[in-house]
This record gives structure tokens, C-alpha cells and sequence, in this order.
């Protein structure tokens, strides 16, 4: 599993990839406030998954900051 965080426009996006058992990739978002918050993880995939991890992270990063920049970061459940 491999995660970054990018800059959002309102707050970062922090993205994470993994490989599942049928070597398709899929990733997820959350955001992060500038205050500490974080959402939940946030699925960026589809159900084939995506064939290499470049265009899993790719789609995670752009759905995550469309997110950042319409949003405002609520604490996610404990």
C-alpha cells in the first residue's frame, strides 16, 4: 500500500493505492482539514479496478481535490 498526501485548495488530500489478489489496483481518499480533521476513507475505484497503480492514484487525486474544493471537512465517525 502506498499513500501521499497532496495540497487541495482547502486543506490536502491524503490518497492510498493498493493491489488486490487479481492485480488490479484500487484506491481511496480522505481529506484533511487544516485544523487536524480527516473524513473517512473514500473509495476512488471501480469495481474492475484499474490496470496500473499510476491510474488508481490518479483518479484518487482528482476526486479527492473536486472533493476538498466543494466540501468542508467534517471529523470522520471513531
Amino acid at each position: 500500500m502506498r499513500t501521499i498526501i497532496v495540497n487541495a485548495k482547502r486543506g490536502a488530500v491524503e490518497v492510498r493505492t493498493n493491489r488486490r489478489s487479481d492485480n488490479r489496483w484500487e484506491s481511496a481518499y480522505r481529506l484533511l482539514g487544516g485544523s487536524g480533521l480527516t473524513t473517512e476513507w473514500r473509495s476512488a475505484g471501480v469495481p474492475e479496478g484499474f490496470v496500473t497503480e499510476g491510474m488508481a492514484l490518479s483518479a484518487a487525486i482528482l476526486l479527492g481535490r473536486m472533493a476538498a474544493e466543494n466540501s468542508i471537512v467534517q471529523p470522520a465517525h471513531a
